[in-house]
């Protein structure tokens, strides 16, 4: 399967970062740049779900690509892109370009399952909802 390269331009920045737009359209913020690791802020970008984040980080690795260009003239330097962090409903993701939209969704699912693991383990350090709706009537 062919990556689509992603072809970013920047636009500005804001208090939430760089903010980049793709030429689909979708505005990515970038939090942070520097030796070639890249903070995403998928929380303020307009890409809005895993599959659709998973495609845009594999793209940015992709062949014909500009977005080793739009980082290094944004941000004054000439590092090399080499991975790309983003924070997906409270689980951290680390992707690089060995990684596929299959292995980035993984690495959700992975991640929720480790939580649900720990909650196992320690149902205690939930909230008890009973003993708050007792308190309060």
């Amino acid at each position: 399967m062919n990556k689509e390269a992603i072809i970013l331009e920047f636009e500005r920045e804001s208090k939430w970062g760089k903010l980049f737009k793709s030429t689909n359209g979708e505005s990515v913020f970038v939090k942070q740049y520097q030796e070639g690791n890249l903070v995403l802020d998928a929380s303020s970008s307009m890409i809005d779900t895993i599959y659709h984040v998973s495609q845009f980080v594999e793209g940015c690795f992709a062949e014909g690509s500009n977005v080793n260009r739009e980082l290094s003239e944004a941000y004054s330097t000439d590092n090399v892109l080499k991975q790309i962090s983003f924070v997906f409903c409270g689980i951290k993701i680390t992707a690089t370009d060995t990684d596929t939209v299959d292995n980035i969704i993984k690495q959700l699912h992975d991640g929720y399952a480790a939580r649900y693991e720990e909650y196992k383990k320690n149902p205690q350090g939930t909230i008890d909802t009973t003993i708050m709706v007792r308190k309060y009537q």
